[in-house]
């Protein structure tokens, strides 16, 4: 994608962000975001197909930062030892830089037509199962991994929308103990422990 093309589309990013946080995705019309962002109606129409295209394109780089940290998670996960940890940390820090107060993060967990974050997440993480199979162990079946893929999902989405409701008391370290705990142990593992040093 050309420079110009890039910050045609920063700035209508910058507009629909700005739009979402005065009212509701179904309040905001092409022509408020055209004007806000100071480009044509042919302009938003080359770039975007209609406004859940641009979260679509907002979820994508989410995703893509998802699967990013999480490959280098498996490229160290040899060191068994320390995957937990690491898995802890990563999770952390994915949390740690989610930015909460970015309406079009709202947007998406309040549902937008036409889009579908699960199916998009569920897909990246049935790309991370793949990654993952060690030599010696065998192999998920597809449906085991699609299976596994959409728990998974739905268990990080879940955090997620905890952490963008600012729960009183849970920092982003507790939750990637506490996703990793689970993902590691599942609920025989104990209690999960939300004081940390």
């Amino acid at each position: 994608m050309d420079l110009r093309r890039r910050r045609t589309r920063s700035r209508l990013q910058a507009a629909l962000r700005s739009l979402l946080s005065e009212g509701p995705l179904s309040a905001v019309t092409v022509e408020e975001l055209t004007r806000r962002a100071g480009v044509t109606r042919p302009t938003f129409y080359s770039n975007y197909s209609d406004l859940s295209d641009m979260l679509g394109e907002y979820l994508d780089g989410l995703l893509a930062e998802l699967d990013r940290r999480n490959a280098e998670l498996l490229e160290r996960s040899g060191e068994c030892e320390s995957t937990r940890a690491d898995m802890a940390r990563i999770t952390a820090s994915i949390f740690a830089d989610l930015d909460r107060d970015d309406p079009r993060l709202h947007a998406l967990l309040g549902g937008v037509p036409g889009l579908t974050p699960e199916v998009r997440f569920a897909r990246m993480v049935e790309g991370l199962i793949d990654r993952s199979v060690h030599s010696g162990h065998p192999a998920p079946t597809r449906e085991e991994k699609v299976v596994a893929a959409h728990f998974f999902t739905g268990a990080f989405l879940g955090l997620v929308r905890l952490w963008a409701s600012r729960p009183e008391g849970i920092d982003a370290l507790m939750l990637g103990e506490a996703f990793s705990n689970y993902v590691y142990n599942g609920r025989a593992g104990g209690p999960v422990t939300l004081d940390h040093p």
